[in-house]
């Protein structure tokens, strides 16, 4: 009898950290500049299958609602037409197969580069890998089903025009409140032509000015949005008080210093009370 097969459509997971994944993208941020049209990066397949590769470009940049609750943002036309480089970005090979345990440079090219003003450009770097083999299970009396699961890597290619500058600050904003953490809302507000890429240092004092817990971020902000930063319950004490410190600098262990525009360090403090 002949075997009836249906084919289930890919399952795309979607990852902007590439430790998720078995296939490697590095660096996460690929800059370009005038001096510089052709750049590059890696694709790693650390998995026992063969993978199709295909690259593609979208505008986008994270985003946060009213409550600090981060996502990514695909659907700002007007940003999109004032900073995206998607349709100004190549890949070469921009399809390809990848053996396992095998790795492949691909290039990145910018064309049109000067009809961009000063400031800083740029697009999400999409890198797909879809196994060659797919898992096929029966359903069924002479069916089969198929399923390809797709795994997606959302990285940051940019390109650097002319003078370029960034600053950022901190606004204090208010708290939540749950059984496991303290909210802290605060503002992050960017100015200048250019994407703000550091890191955000957080120091926790209590009343008597104690430092009681520190911690830090990585941060991307492309444009001004709410953040929020957690901490564990067990710090704070009804009816207290409590300031948050925090420190801005412009440097990230992930990406070279030449690559981020620098700002001067800001500290800011933002004092609050529990209930």
């Amino acid at each position: 009898m002949k075997k009836v097969f249906l084919v289930v459509a890919a399952l795309i997971f979607l990852f902007s950290e590439t430790i998720f994944s078995q296939i490697v993208v590095t660096p996460p941020y690929v800059l370009l500049r005038s001096s510089k049209k052709v750049s590059s990066y890696i694709v790693e397949n650390r998995s026992d299958k063969t993978q199709e590769i295909t690259i593609r470009f979208q505008f986008g940049y994270p985003y946060s609602d009213s409550v600090g609750n981060m996502g990514m943002k695909y659907d700002d036309t007007t940003a999109e037409k004032k900073y995206s480089i998607a349709e100004n970005i190549s890949a070469f090979p921009k399809r390809f197969i990848l053996q396992p345990r095998q790795q492949q440079t691909v290039r990145l090219s910018i064309h049109n580069a000067q009809n961009f003003t000063d400031g800083t450009y740029w697009a999400r770097l999409i890198t797909r890998a879809l196994p060659q083999q797919v898992f096929v299970d029966s359903v069924g009396a002479g069916v089969t089903t198929a399923i390809n699961f797709a795994f997606e890597q959302i990285t940051t290619v940019a390109y650097a025009a002319g003078n370029l500058s960034v600053s950022l600050e901190a606004e204090g904003k208010g708290i939540m409140i749950d059984s496991q953490q303290v909210r802290v809302l605060w503002n992050a507000i960017k100015t200048g032509n250019s994407p703000f890429l550091g890191t955000v240092k957080f120091k926790l004092f209590d009343s008597r000015n104690n430092l009681i817990y520190d911690s830090f971020e990585t941060v991307g902000i492309y444009q001004t949005m709410m953040k929020r930063t957690d901490f564990p319950i067990e710090l704070f004490q009804s009816h207290s008080s409590y300031t948050v410190e925090f420190t801005i600098e412009s440097e990230r262990s992930d990406i070279p210093a030449e690559d981020i525009v620098q700002t001067k360090p800001l500290i800011a403090r933002f004092n609050f009370t529990l209930p």
